[in-house]
């Protein structure tokens, strides 16, 4: 009721849809390329509801398109260094966090952006079986 007497019923509303939704609490892209791996996929795992009846495909697709964007944002201006491509193939080959659509655009746009920095991604036979679908 505050809300809408300041910002309006729509803002109001996506806003408490927002925190409801926890999505104040999703874990962030930078986190995701750069932390601890087991703590990562933890957080995925918690975050889209993998393995459950629970999956939200509407959140493992928000958060690819943000590690994509920080992907290759980051990598404009910084090494690529190994741990972040190991990184980019776990998530694109891990059974139990995205669903093969998901990860087959993951491995796209990152080839796509700057395959020069990422074309290390290819060395993993699976990546390579996953691109060509």
């Amino acid at each position: 009721m505050i809300g809408e007497g300041s910002v309006g019923p729509e803002f109001s509303l996506l806003f408490t849809g927002f925190i409801n939704n926890r999505l104040d609490k999703l874990i962030t892209p930078k986190d995701i390329l750069h932390d601890n791996e087991s703590h990562v996929i933890g957080e995925l795992r918690k975050a889209i509801g993998c393995g459950t009846n629970d999956y939200r495909a509407d959140i493992a697709s928000i958060l690819t398109t943000r590690v994509i964007n920080y992907g290759l944002h980051y990598a404009e201006e910084n090494t690529i260094y190994q741990k972040t491509i190991d990184r980019i193939i776990k998530l694109a080959t891990d059974p139990d966090t995205l669903t093969d659509d998901l990860k087959y655009i993951l491995v796209k746009k990152f080839l796509n952006g700057n395959k020069q920095k990422f074309q290390k991604m290819m060395t993993n036979p699976d990546v390579v079986k996953m691109s060509m679908k």
